[in-house]
């Protein structure tokens, strides 16, 4: 790697050591937020139709990725943790998507 090439993949907040923990976070953040509401606002923004293909950068837990799934011909998402990919992941198979494909990836790669 270049030394003018940000490393994309160095962790700068927290990171989660289980899927669990992950499991825990989502369940905090859904105390205080509406994220089904959320999502719903975001693909009206979007304008997510039936052919639509989607890349999500920073999915996290995948609540979007996975919303959009439901809607969309593809969904593509990418995040740096590999925890909340797994997790993400594991929603998509309880919720039988198989249209999203989750990646291990940053913004610039």
């Amino acid at each position: 790697m270049h030394e003018f090439w940000h490393d994309e993949f160095q962790q700068i907040g927290t990171d989660y050591d289980s899927v669990e923990e992950v499991a825990l976070y989502d369940t905090r953040m859904r105390q205080f937020r509406d994220i089904e509401a959320e999502n719903r606002w975001i693909g009206e923004l979007a304008r997510l139709r039936p052919e639509s293909r989607v890349l999500e950068i920073g999915t996290g837990t995948g609540a979007f990725a996975r919303y959009a799934a439901a809607r969309c011909q593809s969904v593509r998402a990418i995040d740096i943790s590999t925890m909340m990919l797994e997790y993400a992941a594991g929603k998509a198979r309880e919720e039988n998507l198989a249209n999203v494909a989750f990646e291990r990836a940053g913004f610039l790669s």
